[in-house]
């Protein structure tokens, strides 16, 4: 028995602590191999992509979705989440209460934690969760139709759009902003953009898109609560598109609009609606296809449009840091902008298969094509591009950084800490500073 015991003690060592390996660089100084801290399980052996966004919970956890009962190497199996001791990668919890034991939507910006408590919306699913012991407090459906995977989240409301149920009774789509009740989930509309159909044609046996919300920002300013929503309509056909973008901003204490309609992007090309706006200061920052544009946010007056690419793409994702604007775009290119000016500073290459960018202690941290890469901001300069040690881990060629990274900033002299996914495992790096 005692010998049985020292075998599973041995095997979990393994399974949690690295293999001896040194750091490796290429010739032009760039980390392409480097020992990792800890390692930990999140799937049985089917790979697992299912959260786009890394979250810190209470300080203490990292969160994770995980999978079981699946058929590897390619099959599917039930989700739950577990929370991750930020120290060691051991457990803190496991919450196994998913309706149908999916996640029906890649988790990313749909998560809001706070005072030991989590909400995660997941499409048409939502979640109440005490993340101090890992239990539900409630969970519930909505049957509105058209309901976004994502939601924005202010004090203790949160936002979702759905398109109008009268409206989709009439095969058209249009979508609204629904407020959502933290103490039970039950969901009312607020607002509608001023859609323009004049350029809406019917199209009988389909239903037809009269307006699309695709990502929007709670937040608050001078003590007043906001809303900034970009949104997208049929417009007039030029060159790659016949969709017009456009934004407004909403006041949710005195539920009026401030501004509406103000145009989004280069008009000549044809406009998507933003990625998620970024407020800084004064300021908000959008994007549409290669365009990222800057705007006061409290007129909408548009302060300076930066053109990325003349390629037909659009951004993936973006993030401030400092004075710099970090952009993400599916051109396969990461660019660094002056936020002031819009001033293009550096590019790196990048991958249309990304994950969010994270920034921390002056580097960027990010996910493109299965590898995690790491630049410093204020040069351009890569610092790192690895790849998965799950090859040389677990024999797992198949297996890639894949999801998410996040860290911890450096405090008391000692240096920051990253953490990543692949398909398989959560690890957790020295970070660069």
């Amino acid at each position: 028995m005692r010998k049985l015991l020292f075998i599973l003690f041995f095997s979990w060592l393994q399974s949690c602590n690295q293999e001896k390996i040194g750091t490796q660089v290429d010739k032009d100084g760039v980390v392409t191999k480097m020992p990792f801290l800890w390692k930990s399980r999140i799937s049985d052996g089917a790979r697992l992509s299912a959260i786009s966004r890394g979250y810190l919970v209470d300080g203490k956890g990292l969160l994770c979705v995980a999978m079981k009962n699946s058929t590897p190497p390619e099959g599917y199996g039930d989700n739950f989440l577990q929370l991750k001791d930020i120290q060691t990668g051991r457990n803190i919890w496991e919450w196994d209460d998913l309706f149908d034991k999916r996640i029906a939507n890649t988790i990313r910006q749909s998560i809001d934690v706070q005072k030991g408590r989590m909400l995660l919306h997941d499409g048409r699913s939502r979640y109440f969760v005490d993340t101090d012991a890992g239990k539900t407090i409630w969970k519930g459906k909505s049957e509105l139709p058209g309901i976004g995977p994502h939601a924005s989240f202010l004090d203790d409301r949160y936002f979702i759009k759905a398109s109008d149920p009268e409206i989709m009774a009439l095969d058209i789509a249009k979508d609204a902003i629904y407020e959502g009740n933290y103490q039970n989930g039950d969901l009312r509309q607020i607002a509608m953009p001023k859609y323009s159909d004049e350029y809406f044609k019917k199209v009988d046996g389909r239903v037809d898109m009269g307006g699309a919300i695709i990502n929007f920002h709670a937040f608050k300013k001078d003590g007043k609560s906001y809303l900034i929503i970009p949104y997208a309509e049929p417009g007039p056909a030029v060159k790659y598109s016949s969709v017009r973008a456009l934004f407004g901003m909403y006041n949710l204490d005195t539920k009026k609009w401030i501004y509406d309609r103000i145009p989004l992007g280069i008009s000549e090309d044809g406009t998507t609606a933003s990625v998620v706006p970024v407020i800084d200061g004064d300021f908000v920052y959008m994007t549409s296809r290669a365009a990222v544009d800057c705007y006061e946010i409290m007129t909408g007056k548009r302060i300076w449009q930066t053109r990325l690419t003349e390629t037909s793409t659009t951004a993936l994702d973006m993030i401030v840091d400092g004075s710099n604007l970090l952009v993400n775009s599916g051109d396969a290119k990461l660019y660094c902008l002056d936020k002031t000016t819009g001033a293009k500073r550096w590019s790196l290459p990048s991958s249309a298969f990304a994950s969010d960018l994270y920034c921390q202690d002056g580097t960027v941290y990010w996910i493109a094509t299965n590898a995690l890469r790491a630049a410093d901001i204020q040069s351009g300069k890569m610092l790192w591009n690895m790849e998965s040690p799950d090859k040389h881990e677990e024999g797992r060629s198949d297996s890639w950084f894949w999801g998410f990274v996040t860290g911890l900033p450096a405090y008391s002299g000692n240096k920051g800490k990253i953490y990543v996914s692949t398909n398989l495992n959560i690890y957790a790096f020295d970070a660069v500073k």
